[in-house]
């Protein structure tokens, strides 16, 4: 690195210092600030796994409530063959006697029908409950598994406050060494949201940080000056 005196490549070592932890410094905070939202979607998942539960309890309760519905039905139904058969017995004109016979008929056919549709229906009742006790036992071992990831992410969270503490106070250390005009000129870069790295080489006539071509100007004002040099693009703090 050539530069124009000691206490300028000083300040740019210092400030490179401080860029290397602010960098440090903002990925711990990202990565701190990512952890709500991992737990959210993982809180997510336990929904699912849930909802799916009350889905499967939901067409099972349906089920149930159709049987009891048609069971109901198919008992009205046995009760009026009940009551016919009864009016039978006082019955004089034998086109009544017909015509209730064949109502008795019919009824009890309906109602062997419905017993019929009844059982069928049992049947499902039973594949349902079973699917029911499959999805609660999948969904318990999937929210166990959920629950443990969440108790490590909130455990690794510790970890990550610990390493933004430690990372704050080198921050702050570093910020100490770096000279009032080199520093003002960098935060005034980071207060503008410039990307990182605010301070970068020139190599040759270009900027490695946006890839731009400095003014000869620039370059020797890098040779000379005591002050910090700005890319006349993007207005990283350069140096050589």
């Amino acid at each position: 690195m050539r530069l124009n005196s000691l206490p300028v490549k000083r300040d740019i070592e210092k400030l490179l210092s401080l860029q290397s932890k602010d960098v440090r410094l903002a990925a711990v905070r990202e990565r701190l600030d990512s952890v709500p939202g991992e737990i959210a979607a993982k809180r997510a998942g336990i929904s699912a796994a849930e909802a799916e539960c009350d889905a499967a309890g939901a067409e099972l309760k349906a089920a149930e409530k159709l049987r009891g519905q048609m069971r109901s039905q198919r008992r009205e139904l046995e009760e009026k063959v009940f009551k016919y058969k009864n009016q039978l017995l006082e019955v004089k004109k034998n086109d009544d006697y017909v015509a209730i016979n064949a109502e008795i008929d019919r009824l009890a056919k309906r109602a062997s029908e419905m017993e019929e549709e009844e059982l069928e229906t049992l049947f499902d009742i039973d594949a349902k409950r079973e699917r029911l006790e499959g999805v609660e036992a999948v969904a318990k071992r999937q929210i166990e598994a959920i629950e443990e990831e969440i108790s490590a992410i909130n455990a690794a969270k510790i970890s990550i406050e610990a390493d933004l503490a430690e990372a704050e106070k080198e921050v702050c250390a570093a910020r100490a060494e770096v000279s009032p005009a080199f520093l003002g000129a960098y935060d005034r870069l980071k207060a503008s949201k410039t990307a990182f790295p605010i301070v970068v080489r020139a190599e040759g006539s270009l900027c490695t940080g946006c890839f731009l071509k400095i003014s000869g100007e620039r370059l020797d004002a890098l040779k000379n000056s005591d002050n910090p040099v700005f890319c006349e693009q993007c207005g990283r703090i350069i140096f050589i």
